[in-house]
């Protein structure tokens, strides 16, 4: 991701971080259904050799990066002194440094909106999904065909909120963010009160959001800083969003471990997740957009001037 951030501009940014996350949803269906046909010849005990599948992926894929990416990278210092604790995260607080206030501020404001979006995600996956497949009684056929349905939806949302209305119809990244934020809201308070036909047709608005939501939010950051620093940019949020993710799934089963899988403990996880967290970050893009929007329309600051290799 960060990779694409350097060599692109920023009107096409956007574009390019749908075209990645696009991806996710399909190569995990992929994945999932290339797993399914090799078990199928496996007998049982040998199901570990299948863990060889996603190593080969993975060397497939660093030969590839060898071969076909080009380095764009500027010479950096191999003294292994910067590797020491302290030097790492200096290197982090460096990126709200030598930035006007409301640039930091709004950097900062972002980073932890977008940790608290993919938290969410995280959650929607371990929590939501275990009470949805006992409530509705699924088996592994239900389950497979939810998920296709929830791999689409996400894939579906994230091509068509970046190709036509962000590429084409040259809409702010922050009014789609307030619109996603809009469906969210409306979409959790509809699924407290549908039955179980609709909850379905809900989830999967919710679904249509989740690609959109976060490939808006890694642009909009990504804009606030030099292409020098977004390497540093995307380990910050990786890292809190793996942290808040796993503390707020173990926090919400040690709270609500015995009503965990009821109605009432589910209708509580989903109404903060999706109501109690969307509205204060629907009030921050809004307040971004009426004061702050023009920080990201700024093309210089984090374009590469000369010797730029695009990704098309």
């Amino acid at each position: 991701m960060s990779y694409v951030s350097e060599n692109s501009t920023v009107k096409s940014r956007t574009l390019k971080h749908g075209i990645i996350i696009a991806t996710y949803p399909i190569s995990s269906l992929m994945g999932a259904g290339l797993v399914a046909l090799l078990k199928i010849g496996i007998r049982y005990r040998d199901y570990d050799f299948l863990f060889l599948v996603p190593i080969l992926l993975n060397l497939i894929a660093l030969l590839v990066i060898n071969l076909l990416v080009n380095d764009t990278s500027d010479s950096c210092n191999r003294d292994i002194e910067w590797q020491r604790p302290k030097y790492v995260l200096k290197e982090f607080t460096d990126l709200f440094k030598d930035k006007l206030k409301d640039s930091a501020v709004v950097l900062a404001i972002l980073i932890i909106c977008q940790s608290i979006l993919v938290t969410r995600i995280g959650c929607d996956y371990d929590l939501i999904m275990l009470y949805i497949k006992k409530s509705f009684m699924w088996y592994n056929d239900e389950e497979v065909c939810f998920t296709i349905l929830k791999m689409m939806a996400i894939f579906v949302g994230t091509v068509f909120s970046v190709s036509v209305l962000s590429h084409c119809m040259k809409i702010n990244d922050l009014l789609i963010s307030i619109s996603v934020c809009c469906f969210y809201i409306a979409a959790a308070v509809c699924y407290i009160f549908a039955n179980q036909f609709f909850q379905i047709f809900m989830i999967t608005i919710i679904y249509l959001c989740h690609g959109t939501v976060v490939t808006i939010i890694s642009s909009l950051t990504s804009k606030l800083v030099p292409i020098e620093q977004l390497g540093r940019l995307n380990a910050i949020q990786m890292c809190m969003n793996s942290l808040l993710t796993v503390g707020v799934v173990t926090a919400y089963q040690f709270a609500f471990y015995y009503i965990h899988y009821t109605k009432a403990g589910h209708l509580c996880l989903f109404t903060i997740l999706y109501v109690g967290l969307t509205l204060p970050i629907l009030s921050v893009f809004v307040i971004l957009y009426s004061k702050y929007k023009h920080l990201m329309q700024n093309d210089t600051p984090t374009v590469k001037q000369d010797n730029i290799y695009v990704i098309c």
